[in-house]
């Protein structure tokens, strides 16, 4: 095999490579709905907040930078709120606790 058909033979897998990533990423966003992030990050505020935490206590915004599809926010009865940054795909971009008493936020 001479070096034109190696470099050839690696930047097509390369390629195909990047295509399979692209496709897959594209049908995740694709897929995905708004109902299934804020469902997502809801369970992680019940299991935080424990005792007296509802699913009702959360809501979404949207948009709040070009990365940022969606930004879950909870706030249980005692003030304290979590804020939940979700990515394009749904990932987790950021995690903000605000404590009411203190106004500490913790990331």
């Amino acid at each position: 095999m001479s070096l034109r058909q190696v470099v050839f033979t690696v930047l097509g897998a390369f390629l195909a490579l990047v295509a399979v990533i692209g496709l897959r990423l594209g049908w995740i966003s694709a897929t995905l709905t708004e109902t299934e992030v804020i469902e997502r990050y809801a369970s992680a505020y019940l299991q935080e907040a424990g005792q007296g935490a509802a699913l009702t206590d959360c809501h979404a915004e949207t948009r709040q930078a070009p990365w940022i599809k969606l930004r879950v926010v909870c706030r249980n009865a005692a003030g304290r709120e979590w804020r939940f940054g979700a990515g394009l795909w749904g990932q987790l971009v950021y995690v903000e606790r605000i404590d009411p008493v203190s106004q500490e936020q913790r990331i």
